[in-house]
């Protein structure tokens, strides 16, 4: 399952290895806690579908959890709720 569009929140609660995704996950979560404005994780090969919501990871605050395929949306407290990345919208006040 790959993470479409996600919160810094609900990214920390997945686990990455050290040594691959690991750095680069921590890394976008603390950038955007600290500026506010969003991360993006891919390839700089592939930034403008990166950039157009095609392809990677758009890291962002105050966004649900989003991936490339549907789940059942979970009704236990702090859990974000999947749905398919094209009907993904921003929380109100966000962009």
């Amino acid at each position: 399952m790959a993470l479409r569009r996600v919160s810094p929140e609900a990214l920390r609660t997945e686990r990455f290895a050290a040594g691959s995704m690991g750095s680069k996950v921590e890394a976008s979560c603390r950038f955007v806690e600290a500026t506010g404005n969003p991360a993006y994780i891919g390839g700089l090969a592939e930034m403008a579908s990166l950039l157009a919501g095609a392809t990677g990871t758009y890291v962002g605050p105050g966004v649900e959890l989003v991936t490339d395929r549907p789940a059942v949306a979970s009704t236990a407290p702090g859990r974000a709720r999947c749905r398919w990345a094209s009907d993904w919208r921003p929380k109100e006040g966000r962009r």
